[in-house]
């Protein structure tokens, strides 16, 4: 039943649908239209998310959902439509992560429709998550000898020091770009992850806070870290010599790893020049066809090397920024034929 309260001059119930919700004024129940509620909520209730988290729903919602659902009315969608939807969201060969970010995006979507008395029942309490095919190539950690021919080809790489200090750190790619020189303490040797960088075609170039919370962290770091900033410090200074163009935006001044421009760079374009080394040591036979390596293979590696020579994991959780143990145990760990033949040598003494 609507409610009989009124709305101030000049707001309509066709044009002020958040004003509405906010003040408790609703129209005829589920009269929304989902693009509508979807800003509504994207909006008013997420206000507080990270940008790139927006980002990631509005992408998630104009490919995959917008098409089917978005011009019709909230009270017309039932759990069979919802259920079709994810069903072929996961033939598209999305992964069961991406498949299942969609249902909880949705699934909080109608929840809040349903508190504030948009919806009498959430129709996503009816759809469950569908099987989804597994990856073929799951992402890889590189072995002892993989890792050193990686370094190796990558010398003569201008991003080499990115490399070198991920292998050494783990430190997700986003992390490493947005290292400040302000977040490094030679005398105490740590480092202070305190941002991530971002990019979107609206802000262009952005710092925000890291993936979670125990992403803010402070780490010991090695003295070969050490060595590897100094080399960065020294990259830098030579590419504002060297290029009469060296031009830095406004707050990123500070940043340890910069464009030979000056300025900020792009993920992507490091993963294009990691993955022409990556195929030519596929070429040589260097690693497994079968096998997927990206940058955060090297995430991936530190982990594992850290596991396998005794680290604890609690300690290993904390330098990751994971929010538990589990994390690290179930994502961050590979374990190996010649692991588990070691771990059996070990067990029954047998050399």
């Amino acid at each position: 039943m609507a409610n009989q309260k009124k709305l101030p001059k000049g707001i309509t119930y066709r044009k002020d649908g958040r004003y509405r919700v906010e003040n408790g004024i609703y129209g005829k129940e589920g009269s929304h239209t989902m693009d509508e509620w979807f800003d509504i909520w994207l909006q008013t209730f997420k206000a507080s998310i990270k940008e790139s988290t927006r980002i990631k729903y509005r992408q998630m919602y104009s490919c995959h959902v917008q098409n089917c659902l978005g011009q019709m009315r909230l009270r017309k969608i039932t759990p069979e439509l919802l259920q079709d939807l994810l069903n072929r969201v996961s033939q598209k060969g999305l992964t069961a992560a991406s498949v299942n970010a969609i249902r909880s995006m949705l699934c909080d979507l109608f929840e809040t429709a349903c508190r504030h008395q948009i919806l009498r029942a959430n129709p996503m309490d009816l759809v469950h998550l569908p099987l989804c095919k597994k990856n073929s190539m799951q992402k890889s950690a590189f072995t002892e000898s993989e890792l050193a021919e990686f370094i190796r080809r990558a010398e003569t790489s201008r991003y080499r020091n990115i490399y070198h200090l991920s292998i050494l750190t783990g430190f997700r790619i986003g992390e490493i770009l947005a290292l400040q020189w302000k977040d490094i303490d030679y005398e105490q040797e740590t480092i202070c992850v305190r941002h991530t960088l971002s990019y979107s075609s609206q802000k262009g170039f952005y710092l925000e806070s890291p993936k979670s919370e125990t992403s803010r962290r402070i780490i010991p770091i090695l003295p070969e870290c050490t060595c590897i900033l100094q080399k960065q410090a020294e990259l830098l200074h030579f590419q504002k010599e060297a290029n009469p163009d060296y031009t830095v935006p406004a707050g990123f001044e500070d940043l340890c790893f910069l464009t030979t421009t000056g300025k900020p760079i792009f993920a992507s374009d490091i993963d294009k020049s990691m993955q022409k080394i990556i195929d030519g040591m596929r070429r040589d036979g260097w690693l497994d066809p079968g096998k997927r390596y990206t940058f955060h293979s090297f995430r991936h590696t530190f982990a594992t090397n850290c596991t396998r020579k005794g680290m604890h994991m609690k300690t290993l959780s904390t330098i990751l920024g994971h929010s538990s143990i589990r994390i690290t145990m179930d994502i961050y760990t590979h374990i190996g034929l010649e692991d588990e033949r070691e771990e059996l040598r070990r067990i029954f003494q047998i050399s």
